[in-house]
């Protein structure tokens, strides 16, 4: 396989974005936060989506087109998800067989499912029982495939199309749901599907108009260095925001379709300034192990405190704030000695076996 690589464009605002929206998230999830809720943090995993989209584009477009196969792609991609997502799968069977916890279905089919990332609905309310927020990890996978397979045909008019079609679905759901608030659950997995297709499209396009139009060289205007933080706090008022119910599903509609995008083509234009970049860099790093770890590692810590004379219901607030200022620490540690090295390695022999395999059909087929 040829290893030049194409051009690519670094975005270190995206990755404070992604960082806030998963703290954000995990706040939400974990119970340790004093009744505190972002409403619309919810609203995160279609931000994800779009990032998604710019990201995958920007990496990956050009390789596809010119030296990577679909396979190798989604190779890539399965390096990228599993060590740390398989850890959390594990941190949560360990909980179960520690408590003795009988898990809603046969937990046989439970780990073939989380093994091979497909939703188990086999009578459970979660499709991913061992890692609830890998729902949102499945959606993306699969708008990752579909891109690596069928990216010679999605020209601006294609995603249009898909974009157009998937806003129709999302104002269809809204209408009956009342907000964007779905997929997370093994009856709503279709209609979830509405919500990569939209924002995932739109990032390919975001991607691909700020390379059509050299956005890049506004970076360079006076005060641009705050710009970024100007869009961290926007990202976290949004995501924090309480709208009435009967304002909630217009609000989630706006956001998705018009606000995200907007804001996430800004954030591609003005990077951070060196004093700020490694704020960011961070950020970046520990938003992926934040968010696939933090569930099932919130479920150990009533048993962590039960002997510590902390009481979860009179002091939530400061275990939450704890639990924070640990997570992020292991996320580094993980990242660094776990999830790269593993990686690292799964990476380099998985592409050599691929490519190995590839020469070898090709020789095949000479003869």
């Amino acid at each position: 396989m040829n290893n030049v690589r194409a051009k690519t464009h670094i975005f270190s605002t995206l990755d404070g974005i992604r960082g806030i929206a998963a703290l954000l998230v995990l706040v939400r999830h974990v119970p340790f936060f004093g009744g505190l809720d972002f409403q619309q943090s919810y609203l995160a995993v279609d931000l994800f989506f779009i990032l998604s989209g710019v990201v995958i584009s920007n990496a990956y477009q050009e390789r596809l087109k010119r030296d990577l196969s679909p396979v190798q792609f989604v190779w890539m991609r399965i390096v990228r998800i599993y060590p740390l997502y398989l850890l959390g799968c594990a941190v949560t069977g360990v909980y179960w067989i520690a408590m003795d916890i009988s898990p809603v279905g046969h937990a046989v089919v439970i780990a073939i499912s989380a093994l091979f990332l497909i939703p188990n609905v086999s009578g459970q309310n979660s499709p991913f029982p061992l890692n609830g927020p890998a729902w949102s990890l499945f959606s993306e996978m699969l708008a990752n495939i579909v891109y690596a397979f069928s990216l010679r045909w999605l020209n601006r008019s294609v995603l249009l199309a898909i974009a157009s079609v998937a806003a129709l679905w999302i104002t269809l759901v809204l209408y009956w749901n009342g907000s964007l608030n779905f997929g997370y659950d093994a009856r709503d997995i279709v209609p979830g599907l509405c919500r990569v297709a939209y924002s995932f499209s739109a990032g390919i396009l975001i991607w691909r108009l700020f390379c059509a139009r050299g956005l890049q060289r506004h970076s360079k205007m006076t005060g641009a260095r705050f710009v970024p933080w100007i869009i961290l706090v926007i990202v976290a008022l949004l995501l924090s925001a309480s709208p009435h119910r009967t304002m909630q599903a217009i609000f989630d509609f706006v956001c998705v379709t018009a606000i995200f995008p907007a804001l996430i083509l800004v954030a591609m234009i003005f990077n951070p300034g060196h004093a700020s970049a490694p704020i960011f860099k961070f950020l970046g790093l520990i938003s992926y192990p934040v968010y696939v770890l933090h569930v099932p590692l919130a479920k150990w810590i009533p048993i962590v405190l039960r002997d510590s004379g902390v009481n979860l219901n009179s002091q939530p607030l400061w275990v939450g704030i704890g639990f924070i200022a640990f997570l992020l620490p292991l996320c580094w540690v993980l990242d660094r000695y776990y999830d790269m090295p593993i990686r690292r390695r799964a990476l380099a022999l998985g592409l050599h076996g691929l490519d190995k395999l590839g020469r070898a059909r090709v020789v095949t087929v000479s003869k």
